[in-house]
């Protein structure tokens, strides 16, 4: 057993006296001299054995005290009146006595984790500006010039999934159509456009990211437009800016609704640097 020695008007206290002369039973029910209990008290505010000792007798008390008397076994003798008063009195001035030196020697309790999460103030703008209302139209002029009928027929088979919504379907039908002709811009595009709209985010930055390199591109705009909405999913605040000002600056069908997201996010900054909201 731990000793946990406290000495106060030359009355010496540990673990064992406690335990052994009762003197968490005496405390409560106020046996205690005025020596003994300011020694006690000095006592289980360091130790934490005691004063979850301490707590139990309290909170056992305090069930003695509520619990009606007919279902109480043992009869009610003048000392067990005695007993049973002076545990509920003592109880309250062992809370009112651990609250007041508390806040005497500096402790403050642990505030609580509160279990509502306060939302964050740009969480609407980012669903707003990541929502995709419309995907991109399908038209059917652009599968010409495949090397291969075999990819234009898995391209077409992926596209019939597209055009019903059934992206997850039409993920792995384009990712084929494109790996037997790598050549082929319609698979890959729409491919990296199935994915976003499949919510798999990370890949589809990582396809339409191949369709920003140099050279020739039908789709260079649009391939910056839907990066910079995919960005938005994640939160990134700084790569869909960059993607944005793309698209503002080849002047195409989404330049003005780029110049206007571009307005709406402001000087916003990532996530995770966005100042605390004033009280």
């Amino acid at each position: 057993m731990t000793l946990n020695y406290i000495k106060l008007g030359g009355i010496e206290m540990n673990c064992q006296q406690v335990e052994e002369q009762e003197v968490i039973e005496r405390y409560l029910a106020e046996k205690l001299s005025e020596q003994e209990s300011a020694a006690f008290e000095e006592h289980f505010l360091g130790c934490k054995q005691c004063f979850e000792e301490l707590r139990l007798h309290h909170a056992a008390a305090a069930e003695m005290r509520l619990r009606p008397l007919r279902t109480r076994q043992m009869p009610l003798t003048k000392w067990n009146q005695a007993w049973l008063k002076g545990l509920a009195v003592a109880a309250v001035l062992v809370l009112a006595f651990v609250s007041v030196m508390f806040l005497r020697r500096g402790h403050s309790p642990e505030p609580q984790q509160s279990s509502v999460v306060p939302p964050d103030l740009h969480e609407e703008l980012f669903k707003e500006l990541a929502a995709i209302n419309v995907p991109p139209l399908y038209v059917p002029s652009t599968i010409r010039g495949s090397k291969s009928d075999r990819a234009l027929e898995k391209f077409r088979h992926g596209m019939e999934n597209y055009q019903k919504g059934n992206y997850l379907e039409a993920v792995g039908v384009l990712q084929e159509a494109s790996e037997l002709d790598p050549s082929h811009m319609p698979s890959r595009f729409y491919l990296g456009i199935s994915l976003l709209m499949a919510n798999q985010t990370d890949e589809a930055i990582g396809q339409l990211s191949k369709l920003v390199e140099p050279g020739s591109n039908p789709y260079s705009e649009e391939v910056h437009w839907y990066l910079a909405k995919a960005y938005f999913k994640k939160r990134e605040v700084s790569p869909a800016r960059k993607e944005l000002e793309a698209v503002v600056a080849r002047n195409g069908p989404h330049a003005e609704e780029a110049k206007k997201e571009l307005e709406k996010l402001g000087n916003m900054a990532e996530p995770g640097q966005l100042p605390s909201p004033s009280p």
